[in-house]
């Protein structure tokens, strides 16, 4: 019953939306939203026999449905910047009268429209024009703040983004001014602001934990500022936002899977809210596709095995040669059969599950059936090393930093636990170089960490590579 829920809600998704997906990037820990999912973890309990809906309850979980499709519409205007849609979205709720469990949601909605209607932010009041992000490297008097946590619980990543930045700028050959300040040394950004602003940075880089880019956005300084995490934000013009997150990383699975499969694919996933949204947005951006590819979930439980089965088919084609072997009363040959319509599977599973799936599909015979792995989760050098020997013919989307972390000798590896925050203060520095065309189009910046996409929403991501698991070996694909 909870997969056909599942499977209705996945297609009224794809079918209902079209606007560009809702980005929500995540980060590492409380920063990115990397890390355990602790639903995944708790099996929820549920009533094997449950009494029929009435008439009056299927509508009311129909106009709940509704309402959910609106929101998720309404709050991927607002990460596009369509206004004129999003008050489209809000008066559809409220005309068919907004139910309990989503009026805070609606609430904000109409709080952000209400923002928008507003007064004019603060730049534009004094005559500046904050109206692009643009900052020359090369330019000797330049001034570049640096607006990070360099002490209390965040001191590490902070530290390791500083010296991704300083290394890149060294590189470069930037002559300019570099002044830093810790956001944990100050009792309100504000405070923070009224003395960095005296040095007259032309560029403002941070901050980094969500919170507080919220508050420097509502500061409006009218200053290019690269913020090193997204927000759920309308950025201004002068502002952008670069994050490592799983979210956005996800953009290149999809093009992935359209460049190369064309049948279908069959998604494995655990039940949990990280893993879920990563369906649900996977939805949405094939559905945007020209060509979208025919997909199927399967929520793995109990055993991974039998979910693989019933995923693939198998399972109904072994039912079937038990009800011929009952009705002739005598044994048969047969090789179980699987399902055609699929050639490609996709785990977002964690990698203790990941690395099973290969093996399985040899076994059936399926060799020729792709296996991509997309970790819900930040992958670790652990699920490399762990289970080296283990990987079979898989296709995983890693970030760069993690492969060369896995290259290098063991006493360096420890450094691979941070290696996140070096390659994005890397690669913050390193997209400067073209920040004139930051405004132009949706596009991809390849940087010695990896490849960034670049959005007109002001969002952008760093992506993952994609490398084979094989053989004890990682290798990378070259897909571009």
């Amino acid at each position: 019953m909870m997969k056909l829920k599942r499977k209705s809600w996945l297609l009224v998704l794809s079918l209902s939306l079209s606007y560009s997906s809702a980005t929500f990037a995540f980060s590492l820990g409380e920063l990115f939203g990397f890390g355990s999912d602790s639903s995944s973890e708790k099996k929820s309990q549920h009533n094997e026999a449950k009494a029929e809906q009435s008439p009056e309850a299927m509508q009311s979980q129909l106009q709940q449905i509704d309402q959910e499709i609106l929101i998720l519409r309404a709050e991927l205007a607002i990460k596009n910047g369509d206004i004129k849609s999003l008050r489209q979205y809000v008066e559809q709720l409220e005309n068919a009268g907004v139910l309990p469990i989503y009026e805070a949601r609606v609430e904000q909605l109409k709080r952000y429209l209400k923002r928008e209607k507003g007064m004019p932010s603060l730049f534009e009041f004094l005559g500046l024009q904050g109206s692009s992000f643009e900052f020359d490297l090369q330019n000797p008097d330049a001034t570049i703040a640096l607006v990070l946590p360099m002490s209390g619980d965040y001191r590490r990543a902070g530290s390791r983004i500083l010296q991704g930045m300083e290394q890149a700028l060294q590189r470069l050959g930037y002559k300019g001014q570099l002044v830093r300040f810790d956001t944990e040394e100050y009792g309100s950004l504000f405070s923070l602001w009224e003395r960095l602003k005296h040095y007259q940075p032309d560029l403002i880089i941070g901050p980094l934990k969500k919170l507080n880019i919220e508050a420097w956005h509502d500061l409006q300084t009218g200053i290019p500022t690269l913020y090193l995490n997204d927000a759920p934000l309308h950025y201004f013009s002068n502002e952008k936002s670069l994050s490592p997150g799983r979210s956005g990383g996800l953009s290149k699975l999809v093009n992935h899977i359209h460049e190369n499969f064309h049948r279908g694919a069959l998604m494995l996933v655990k039940d949990g809210d990280k893993a879920m949204g990563l369906v649900d947005e996977f939805a949405v951006l094939n559905a945007q596709s020209a060509n979208p590819v025919p997909f199927d979930t399967q929520i793995v439980e109990k055993s991974l095995d039998d979910s693989i089965e019933e995923g693939l088919g198998i399972r109904e084609s072994k039912t079937r040669a038990a009800v011929l072997r009952k009705q002739i009363r005598r044994s048969i040959e047969y090789v179980p059969r699987s399902r055609k319509d699929f050639d490609v599977v996709v785990s977002l599973l964690p990698s203790k599950d990941a690395v099973q799936v290969s093996p399985f599909l040899d076994l059936y015979q399926l060799s020729d059936t792709r296996h991509l792995w997309f970790s819900p989760q930040a992958p670790k050098l652990t699920d490399l090393s762990l289970y080296q020997t283990s990987w079979q013919k898989t296709y995983a989307f890693l970030p760069t930093y993690l492969y060369d972390a896995y290259q290098q000798s063991v006493n360096f590896r420890p450094e691979a636990e941070t290696g996140i925050f070096y390659a994005l203060g890397t690669a913050a520095i390193e997209i400067l170089t073209l920040s004139e065309r930051f405004d132009q189009q949706n596009w991809l910046i390849n940087t010695s960490v990896g490849q960034v996409e670049t959005r007109l929403s002001g969002q952008f991501y760093l992506l993952p590579s994609v490398y084979l698991l094989d053989a004890a070996k990682v290798t990378p694909v070259v897909t571009d």
